[in-house]
């Protein structure tokens, strides 16, 4: 394997310190691979008795049309099926369109109003909840009247035995239990859990229907759930049984009158299994058959390596390598969306078809949460053949599954590995930053002591109340063992309060007391928050956070007496502050750097004030409709309003003045809003993009804080070279003002010609549950905690080199 490695390392362009890992993996596996190729020996001779035992011949491989009478293959196809399995009979057909439908007729077939049915290993697949209905929906078990239970698993992944007793009342029918894991982090279960409980079962009542959904877990252990008791089992072809040839189809197998009640369902009755046309399936179905358990090893050995590299790299994954297999799964926690995005995309890059596909998320029929899917795969949704999956949502568990060679497999997780180192190597920065910030740290004793951060929230400004929001969402998400928050709030008439307690910012109202007052001294130095009354000391603060969103906060003021103190603070300096409030000096500096934008104009209140017809003259000169007229100084689009006529822009103009005395008027263009998150001091990095697609006809302060009907999507879908565009100029625009920590940078994409432009910058973006800033970071692999981190690091950075300055000259 030293050539096959070292040809993916050539063609990858991946590191040696990552190799070793990946070859230490493979030699790692090898024991529990050796395992599983006993199995598959035993399961490829138990196979070829059955084939030979019916007396297989080639007419068999034969099809039908119609109604498939005395379809000779298809029949004998499902004795061998019967033996294999140690049934008493089996319903094999090409028109059964997958496992949920295998298990639908199942239940279907063999279910009565009034009869309950019990799940015993936890909440069921997502598709198999629509079959069960909650308020009985047309064509549910719900709507026929048949109740369905749910018990979990053990916390340590078994069955709970006493509570499984209690729950079984007179009215119970039928057991569920779910072999594989699902979409659940869980165990998947083995046949001798399955058996232990089917007989403890039997004991409470011999009439109970023991049900196996065997998806996933055929030919993975030398026998199968009729063997242990079972009284009905199911599956789908286009899994292992199938063994990656079957086009389509499923299988139902167990006690001869439960299977035969299936099949009046998959039919009708009187007619049951007696028609049905095999058309072209019985050659590939018997021949995968015949294959299944070669495949089912390939993709238990790549299953093993995946788990082996995985958690060599630090993941989270289930089954460990060395645990015993039961299904072909590998769960991956990936903790990021970005992480699912970028795994999926890798696996899909190295499939034999569609390989220049990008998997997205997206609404399934039978799925609550959007669900990923990628694996370029022969048959149609194949999970055989590898291919990943998982459904959208916390902790953004991806599922891996398949592959016909365990070398395909190999090279796709190497693939799926790439993708997301590719963005991890971008995130290497703050990690060396940190370090860096090691020794500032121990210059303030600050190490093994928690770094005491004062956040500053609320303020002189129309963005209050999102300020306290903002601050609120961070007070949570800080790590409570590094840092101790000091909540500082600022009142609207501007001062200053401290304590407050850190589950009340958002009420910060019923904080003010004349006996909190605080403020800091623009002493170098002192680092301390003073009580006004008494001039005692509140607190030490180590760094400011200030969440200031807006005037006197946000606009380089707050920043001014910060550094009179010398106090490190999170964020820009006075200057990139300064200019990146004022709409008018940033796009002027923009100009100068010559970074594409809207036209655009700047009028004065006083000039309003004096003459406005004129100033609307002077606008249309320069400007054609629609216009958008903005208060030079303020963010959260407080103030901002479109105008389509003089009527209009005259209105915008004195509702813009009443919040700044600078107004600047934009020209309206067709264009997707992009926005871009970006962190660092002098070397930033910049987040994948998002796009606001506005529920009102721009994104104005209700559509982004009140009715929350405006739709971000997270990453935008732009091609990759306007994605890397846009970046470059958001660095650019960053280091244009010199800004520093974070910033957020909007842009419009023409929807008319493509061109991009530069919107403006936010120096301070907000940080509420819904704020673009960190959930840009957040898929592209920084979670907020760790973000909150490296800003704190990028304070003291900056104060340090700030530091580094002489104060004085001499001769």
């Amino acid at each position: 394997m030293k050539s096959f490695f070292k040809l993916i390392q050539n063609n990858f362009n991946l590191s040696d310190d990552l190799m070793e890992i990946i070859e230490k993996s493979y030699t790692n596996v090898q024991t529990p691979w050796q395992k599983i190729s006993d199995i598959t020996a035993i399961n490829q001779f138990k196979i070829l008795k059955a084939f030979q035992k019916h007396k297989a011949s080639d007419f068999h491989l034969n099809g039908s049309t119609g109604y498939g009478y005395g379809d000779v293959g298809r029949d004998l196809f499902e004795e061998i099926w019967a033996s294999i399995f140690k049934s008493e009979a089996a319903l094999v057909r090409s028109n059964i369109v997958s496992g949920t439908h295998a298990i639908a007729i199942s239940l279907f077939g063999n279910l009565k109003p009034g009869d309950e049915v019990i799940s015993i290993s936890g909440t069921p697949y997502d598709t198999l909840l629509e079959i069960i209905g909650k308020n009985k929906e047309p064509g549910t078990l719900s709507e026929l009247n048949i109740s369905h239970k749910v018990i979990d698993l053990t916390s340590e992944g078994d069955f709970n035995y006493d509570q499984i007793k209690d729950e079984i009342t007179e009215q119970t029918k039928m057991i569920c239990i779910q072999r594989s894991r699902g979409y659940n982090w869980r165990p998947s279960l083995t046949i001798a859990k399955i058996k232990s409980i089917i007989s403890y079962l039997k004991q409470i009542n011999p009439n109970l229907i023991c049900f196996v959904d065997n998806c996933y877990g055929e030919f993975v252990e030398e026998i199968e759930p009729i063997e242990i008791g079972a009284d009905l089992a199911a599956g789908s072809l286009i899994k292992n049984p199938g063994g990656g040839l079957a086009p389509r189809g499923g299988y139902v197998v167990g006690k001869k009158d439960l299977v035969n009640n299936a099949s009046l369902r998959l039919t009708a009755p009187g007619i049951s299994g007696e028609v049905g046309s095999a058309l072209d399936f019985n050659r590939l179905a018997y021949q995968g058959l015949f294959m299944a358990p070669l495949i089912v090893e390939q993709a238990l050995k790549g299953s093993i390596y995946t788990s082996e590299l995985l958690d060599a790299l630090g993941y989270n994954v289930s089954p460990k390598a060395s645990e015993k297999r039961t299904d072909i799964i590998q769960a991956i926690k990936l903790e990021s969306p970005e992480k699912m995005r970028l795994f999926s995309k890798g696996i899909q890059s190295a499939s034999p078809l569609d390989s220049h596909v990008t998997p997205y998320e997206t609404a399934l029929p039978g799925y609550d949460d959007a669900v990923i899917m990628a694996g370029g795969t022969f048959i149609q949704g194949s999970s055989i053949e590898l291919s990943v999956d998982g459904p959208f949502r916390e902790p953004y568990i991806i599922y891996l599954q398949g592959g016909l060679s365990v070398n395909h497999i190999i090279i796709g997780v190497i693939s799926a590995i790439r993708e997301i180192k590719k963005i991890l190597n971008k995130l290497i920065n703050f990690e060396y930053n940190y370090k860096c910030n090691k020794k500032s740290l121990e210059s303030r004793g600050l190490i093994m002591k928690k770094i005491k951060v004062g956040l500053m929230f609320g303020g002189r400004s129309g963005e209050h109340e999102v300020s306290l929001k903002s601050a609120a969402s961070i007070a949570k998400t800080f790590n409570k063992d590094k840092y101790e928050i000091i909540p500082i709030g600022i009142a609207k008439d501007g001062k200053w309060y401290a304590p407050i307690d850190i589950s009340g910012i958002e009420n910060f109202s019923q904080f003010i007391n004349t006996e909190n007052q605080v403020t800091i001294l623009p002493y170098p130095n002192e680092n301390k928050l003073i009580n006004i009354k008494d001039n005692t000391v509140v607190s030490k603060l180590d760094i400011v956070f200030p969440v200031l969103h807006g005037t006197f906060g946000e606009d380089g003021t707050i920043q001014g007496l910060l550094d009179l103190a010398n106090i490190p603070y999170v964020g820009s300096g006075v200057l990139g502050s300064s200019v990146g409030m004022d709409k008018i000096a940033m796009k002027d500096i923009f100009a100068q750097h010559d970074l594409s934008q809207v036209k655009y104009i700047g009028v004065l209140r006083s000039e309003i004030e004096r003459d406005i017809e004129k100033v609307i003259g002077e606008i249309r000169d320069y400007l054609e409709f629609p216009l958008f007229v903005k208060p030079a100084n303020l963010g959260s689009s407080v103030g901002i309003s479109k105008a389509n006529s003089v009527l209009e822009l005259k209105e915008s103009l004195i509702e813009a003045g009443k919040y700044d005395r600078k107004i600047i008027i934009e020209e309206g263009l067709n264009v997707r809003e992009i926005e871009v998150s970006v962190l660092g001091n002098d070397n930033p990095i910049v987040s994948l993009p998002g796009e606001v697609i506005p529920s009102n006809e721009f994104y104005d302060y209700k559509a982004k804080y009140i009715d929350n009907s405006s739709t971000l999507n997270i990453p935008a879908k732009i091609d990759e070279k306007v994605i890397y565009k846009i970046q470059e100029l958001a660095k650019r625009a960053f280091l244009a003002l010199d800004c520093a920590g974070l910033a957020r940078v909007d842009f419009f994409i023409c929807k008319d010609i493509g061109e991009i432009y530069l919107n403006e910058i936010n120096t301070l973006p907000g940080f509420t549950s819904i704020s673009m800033y960190p959930k840009l970071f957040e898929v592209t692999g920084i979670m907020m905690a760790d973000l909150l981190e490296n800003l704190i690091s990028l304070g003291f950075a900056r104060c340090d080199e700030k530091n580094k300055n002489l104060t004085s000259f001499e001769f």
